[in-house]
């Protein structure tokens, strides 16, 4: 029995429609047969001949746009029974999709797919994606990965969804993919390549905007979905094969550059111009506040969000200055007294639930909005890794132990539960699981980041956290029981809920405070009463009230959570998922933020800060440098060996300093070391790095280099970037070393280069002058200072993501050593650049 349930919980994850049953397949033929597929196409009738047998779609169901074609469009698509619309003469792309819209309003179609005619399918995409789409309402557009194969190759690059970073208004492919077999990603938007559409969300918005024409007309399409509301998704599962030659990429580059141009202006103009100041202030420490902002500022950031000359956010409560834009929670039904005293004090005040909302309306506050948390559904999703340990039905009690989070009713209800189920298993873990002196807590071992203590008789593992769990061990930990159980008096928001919810457990909580935001039709809730809440912990009094969970009830639910047939597990599954993903992602609350500054703020004219040609150069030979690493790593011969340590300067030892210089003299002007130069800006510029290569022949003869840049640029593979910062940061260190015994530099000169390089800063003039006055009584002193600034508290600040490590040895000393690393980099020059780069 037990062995059943551990396989079942396996089963009702697998929602993909190679899973379907014959009802819902059944279904599915039904949609598939009232739905269209519209192919935009001139002079594609080669390229329809490759596509339309791929399909397995009823040919009655495809309509083919045609724009004037000279070649045999006519002819293939009699050939396959297709339907062709002849347009006449060309059309953009944009103009194309709302054709294709209207033709679906017009036939009552719910769904239409648009495709280019350059791809194949590969898998059954078109049943897979309507599979998807029909289980979720919330979703309005859903694609696939593609595959776009090398020239006389059949390995291709893999992008796995598309992306937006508009704080620089770029729209990218993503190769990287999240650890498990996963069957969706969410995603900002669908790339029009192949893209299925529910026609009633594209009504709703409006359609497509015919000023894009081409390029970004579909992020322009995804960000109007989800500010209605809908979800957009890919299924990396489902995949096509993209031959990159449709009509309008074989046309004159100039031409594709001015719509380039035009549409990221456009999407700039019409989209961007909002934001808050928000500082990222870099804590690990494991607190509310500290995971949001860990998520929460980058997610801002790549949707254009930051900006340092507005008012500024901060997540608090009540009475914090300066008075801008409050983010605050609360758990009770009333206020605390003196924070009622500031609300006429801030131009918004967000709040994470309904509850929330409520409570600060009812005290007084009237700029409030709706501002709901969320999680990172690439990481907290059901198809991850797991390390289940239990067959039989498990449970997981997850908080600090705190009386407002209930501890005492968990153990209540299960000593309930645990007499009428002894299969079952309660996994308790938090923070204070583990009372000090107690006799469980002497007996209880180390185990990775807990101590563990198993109670085999009560069916309880106690888990007391010792350090913070990161958010995929958190995830690991969610997939690997049934059950999650939330017993808190009250809550301001609920992660733990949410967290689980998007790993595929199912939930059984309060109806009662935040969480009454997570509940879904046919939800687990327990039962209890409203009781006046004690804060006395807090030195909070007159708060009002919140919950007290009858633990009888709460045994019930679990009984009821427990005993649900797989059909029943399923529907839970894809209701939570639904839940989260439309409701609770950092997509959604970045809208939300939004949503309330278009209400308020005067928008700024941004620009949209790349020369599009820089643009579409460094895209370009991105993708290229992807393609060396497949092929590299595909083909490496196995006596190649990749060192695990590098050396900065052999692996770029072809790089001519001299050549770069007198090729690129706008490089010599700014300052900056070539090789920084190059490693930095110039690969993307595709500037040479010597006489005798090109940038894309330096890369594809040499992996280490190409590992070197990939790491530094976060392109997805390469080494590991706060290594390779360690080693960059260990290179100043030996060059300022060798400065140190060249007793020709003086000592005002050193310790200005000093700040430049640990600080990223000019000396000040009392720092100048205090280490003055310490070098002239002790002029042996430099090398100490150089450890000083290099382990000070401010150079942590600055460079959070540069990991501790030891110093370097101190043998430099002499005067060829000085020379030598003089000549690696152009000390004179400034290298604070490669920092402040770095930090952008």
């Amino acid at each position: 029995m037990t062995k059943n349930f551990a396989e079942s919980s396996l089963k009702w994850k697998d929602i993909s429609f190679s899973n379907a049953n014959p009802d819902e397949i059944k279904e599915i033929e039904k949609l598939l047969n009232t739905s269209l597929l519209i192919i935009p196409s001139i002079n594609g009738g080669k390229l329809l001949s490759n596509m339309i047998p791929t399909l397995k779609v009823p040919a009655e169901r495809i309509i083919v746009l045609d724009q004037g074609s000279t070649d045999s469009t006519y002819e293939v698509c009699q050939r396959y029974g297709v339907e062709i619309q002849q347009l006449n003469t060309p059309h953009t792309y944009t103009q194309c999709c709302n054709i294709a819209l209207g033709i679906a309003r017009m036939r009552h179609a719910d769904f239409v797919y648009i495709a280019n005619n350059d791809i194949i399918f590969v898998t059954d995409v078109a049943r897979e994606l309507l599979y998807e789409m029909s289980n979720d309402i919330s979703l309005g557009a859903v694609s696939c990965s593609q595959v776009i194969p090398l020239v006389n190759d059949e390995i291709g690059v893999l992008s796995h969804r598309v992306y937006w970073n508009l704080d620089r208004t770029e729209f990218e492919h993503d190769r990287t993919i999240p650890e498990g077999d996963i069957y969706r990603l969410e995603s900002d938007f669908c790339e029009g390549t192949c893209v299925l559409i529910r026609t009633k969300a594209a009504t709703e918005i409006g359609g497509f905007d015919d000023n894009f024409g081409f390029y970004h007309e579909d992020a322009d399409f995804g960000i109007r979905l989800r500010e209605a509301g809908y979800t957009t998704a890919y299924l990396p599962q489902s995949q096509i094969k993209h031959f990159a030659g449709s009509t309008f990429a074989q046309g004159k580059s100039e031409s594709r550059l001015n719509y380039i141009n035009n549409s990221r202006k456009l999407f700039t103009d019409k989209h961007l111009g909002y934001g808050l100041k928000y500082i990222d202030h870099g804590s690990d420490v494991a607190t509310s506040w500290n995971i949001i902002n860990q998520n929460l500022f980058p997610y801002m950031k790549r949707y254009g969000l930051i900006d340092n000359e507005r008012p500024e956010l901060l997540f608090s409560h009540p009475g914090i200055q300066p008075y801008d834009c409050l983010y605050s929670v609360w758990e009770t039904s009333n206020l605390p007294q003196k924070w009622i005293e500031n609300k006429n004090n801030y131009k918004s005040t967000y709040l994470p639930s309904m509850w929330n909302l409520n409570v600060f309306k009812k005290s007084g506050f009237e700029r409030v909005h709706y501002v709901p948390l969320g999680v990172e559904t690439d990481i907290f999703q059901p198809w991850g890794k797991t390390e289940r340990q239990y067959d039989g039905p498990t449970f997981l009690w997850f908080a600090r132990v705190q009386y407002r989070k209930g501890y005492d009713v968990m153990l209540k209800a299960w000593q309930t539960f645990s007499i009428k189920h002894p299969d079952a298993m309660l996994i308790v873990c938090g923070h204070g699981v583990l009372p000090l002196g107690s006799k469980i807590r002497s007996q209880a071992r180390q185990w990775r980041k807990f101590l563990r203590f198993d109670d085999d008789k009560a069916r309880i593992s106690y888990r007391e956290t010792i350090t913070p769990l990161a958010n995929e061990e958190l995830a690991s930990f969610y997939r690997s029981v049934d059950f999650l159980v939330l017993t808190s008096r009250s809550e301001g928001f609920g992660f733990s809920v949410v967290e689980a919810m998007a790993c595929g457990v199912i939930t059984i909580f309060t109806s009662y405070g935040a969480t009454t935001d997570m509940m879904y039709d046919g939800a687990i809730t327990f039962g209890g009463r409203e009781v006046e809440a004690d804060y006395s912990d807090k030195e909070f009094s007159q708060v009002g009230n919140w919950w007290e969970p009858d633990p009888e009830d709460v045994s019930t639910a679990m009984a009821r959570a427990m005993n649900l047939t797989l059909d029943e597990k399923k529907a839970h599954f894809r209701k939570a998922l639904t839940l989260v993903r439309t409701k609770f992602t950092w997509r959604n609350t970045c809208l939300a933020i939004r949503a309330d500054l278009k209400k308020w703020q005067v928008k700024k004219s941004i620009d949209y800060k790349r020369d599009v040609t820089a643009a579409i150069t460094f895209t370009s030979i991105v993708e290229f440098l992807k393609q060396v690493d497949l092929l590299q790593s595909s083909r490496r011969d196995s006596s190649i060996k990749i060192p695990a340590e590098i050396n900065l300067i052999e692996a770029f030892g072809e790089f001519d300093r001299e050549f770069y210089l007198k090729k690129y003299p706008d490089v010599k002007q700014s300052l900056i070391d070539p090789l920084n130069h190059y490693i930095f800006y110039g690969w993307r510029e595709e500037r040479n790095p010597s006489e005798l290569f090109d940038t894309k022949s330096f890369f594809a003869a040499d992996p280490i280099a190409l590992k070197i840049v990939a790491g530094l640029n976060d392109l997805g593979f390469g080494y590991n970037r706060d290594y390779l910062f360690a080693k960059i940061t260990e290179w100043q260190i030996r060059g300022l070393r060798a400065i140190a015994e060249d007793y020709e530099t003086t000592d005002e000169y050193f310790i200005d280069l000093l700040y430049k390089i640990a600080l990223n800063r000019k000396a000040d003039a009392d720092g100048l002058d205090h280490y003055m006055k310490v070098l002239a009584r002790s002029p042996r002193k430099r090398k100490i200072l150089i450890r000083q600034m290099f382990s000070s508290s401010e150079r942590a600040k600055i460079f959070p993501f540069i990991p501790k490590f030891s110093l370097p040895s101190e043998n430099v000393g002499s005067v060829d050593s000085y020379t030598r690393v003089r000549s690696q980099f152009n000390l004179s020059g400034s290298l604070r650049d490669l920092f402040a780069i770095t930090r952008r």
